[in-house]
């Protein structure tokens, strides 16, 4: 599911980059791309941490990881957007937020399904 989840990320964050750099500019195109990887490189985090193997399947330890993932996933997505907004190199704020929504909306999606 984890891979699943992942290669679905990287398929809809290359079509919607492609659709915004045929319809709007290619500098929109470099927001798109910066939007998308501020939620798909804090979801590899998530997934690399949360799916390591726990010693003797303690579900204490189980939780602990999971909780340790989702904290450090939340820490990357706010550096991501800092660095982002501090960079100055965003064209259009609104295709960077479509960006992350696209990736982030995969889960999401997935996780209904």
């Amino acid at each position: 599911m984890i891979k699943r989840i992942l290669q679905l990320q990287i398929i809809f964050s290359v079509i919607f980059i492609i659709i915004v750099a045929l319809t709007v500019s290619m500098k929109a195109m470099l927001s798109a791309i910066i939007g998308c990887l501020c939620c798909f490189v804090p979801c590899s985090y998530f997934f690399w941490k949360a799916s390591r193997e726990v010693k003797d399947n303690d579900p204490k330890k189980i939780i602990t990881q999971m909780y340790h993932a989702e904290t450090g996933k939340f820490l990357l997505t706010i550096s991501c957007f800092i660095l982002a907004f501090k960079s100055n190199i965003l064209d259009s704020h609104v295709i960077f937020f479509m960006g992350f929504i696209v990736v982030q909306s995969t889960v999401w999606l997935l996780s209904v399904v």
